[in-house]
């Protein structure tokens, strides 16, 4: 027998239901307002817990990409630097390669002209003592020109030891920045 009961509630009070058996045994209270607020809580807390998941899966995702975007881009810059830095040491090599062959180039000169030179000025000697003008004249005129390119050879090495110099003083280095 389920009877109904109807009291007057204060201010402060919230109405409650009783239920309870026939013989008055088990009684269980529940406020009115409670027991709604708890299941729309708990329905909300769903809903709230399905749209964090949702969030927060968009969330990981945007910066799965970010991530993804920033490896991109640190691989790029690797490469652009390795690449930078094959150039110069190609750079490098080819300048020391040019050095050398040039300084080979000079010395062989060089010794090509004072080769000639001395051959020049046997004939000159050979010359005179045959009393050959036509000879020596010529010998001289081939002596004044070899004369010249020993000149040439001359400035030619100074100005690389010059260069060479001017090299070897500490010039600035720039660097890559550090990120």
């Amino acid at each position: 027998m389920n009877e109904q009961q109807e009291f007057k509630i204060g201010d402060d009070e919230e109405p409650a239901t009783v239920e309870m058996n026939d013989d008055g045994s088990n009684a269980v209270i529940t406020t009115m307002e409670e027991a709604p607020l708890v299941e729309v809580e708990q329905q909300q807390a769903k809903p709230k817990k399905d749209e964090l998941d949702q969030y927060s899966d968009k969330v990981q995702r945007r910066i799965d990409k970010l991530t993804s975007r920033l490896r991109e881009t640190q691989r790029r810059e690797e490469a652009a630097v390795e690449y930078a830095r094959n150039a110069h040491n190609k750079a490098e090599e080819l300048e020391r390669r040019f050095q050398q062959t040039d300084a080979d180039r000079l010395t062989e000169a060089k010794s090509r002209v004072e080769t000639q030179v001395v051959a020049l000025k046997q004939i000159i000697k050979k010359a005179r003592e045959e009393y050959d003008i036509d000879t020596e004249t010529e010998a001289q005129q081939r002596l004044t020109s070899m004369v010249m390119d020993q000149q040439r050879i001359s400035e030619a090495t100074a100005y690389r030891q010059q260069t060479m110099a001017r090299q070897a003083a500490p010039q600035p280095q720039y660097q890559q920045p550090q990120q």
